[in-house]
């Protein structure tokens, strides 16, 4: 069974695929509880060059990260009441 998450960061990469505009788009836009869309591959059969969304990924990770965010999976996000606000 699957769970649809809504995203609420798009990251653009399958379009800009620049290393820093990625990263600034991700951080700028996070926000508390958000879910935030990056993509790994293709579903068309065509794999594009994902280098720029793995590199940026280890950033926004601790950029997050050293703002207090934390990283949950979506079933943790959804019973969001054992976080402390």
């Amino acid at each position: 069974m699957f769970t649809q998450a809504p995203q609420t960061v798009r990251s653009l990469d399958t379009r800009d695929h620049n290393l820093d505009r990625i990263t600034k788009r991700i951080i700028t836009a996070a926000t508390p509880g958000g879910i935030i869309l990056l993509h790994d591959g293709s579903d068309r059969g065509n794999a594009p060059d994902r280098t720029a969304t793995l590199d940026a990924l280890p950033r926004i990770i601790k950029q997050l990260r050293a703002s207090g965010y934390l990283f949950v999976t979506v079933s943790e996000l959804r019973n969001k009441s054992n976080f402390r606000s």
